[in-house]
């Protein structure tokens, strides 16, 4: 009876032992996708920023400049002209816009 006894104790430490071994295993994982989430965050909010300044009617209208009485003075560039491409670049390559 005593020898099932210290039988049945050992079989339970191992299954402890599997246990906690399963569980650091499934904690790394864990820490893995916590970590894959928060750079697939930042690299959505990239994207979405430069998406809407594409987006946003304003960067395809020019910088017009008028006199007092209505001249146009000076057309400026738009800010789609002055940008050519750049933002979604910097997005793509990971950096902020």
């Amino acid at each position: 009876m005593l020898t099932n006894i210290y039988t049945h104790r050992n079989e339970l430490a191992e299954k402890v032992q599997e246990l906690e071994t399963l569980l650091q295993g499934s904690k790394l994982m864990v820490d893995e996708a916590l970590e894959s989430i928060e750079k697939l965050q930042e690299e959505n909010q990239r994207f979405t920023e430069a998406l809407e300044f594409y987006a946003d009617r304003e960067t395809y209208t020019d910088d017009r400049q008028y006199t007092s009485t209505g001249t146009l003075v000076h057309t400026g560039f738009t800010k789609i002209e002055c940008d050519c491409g750049e933002k979604a670049r910097r997005a793509l390559r990971g950096e902020s816009t």
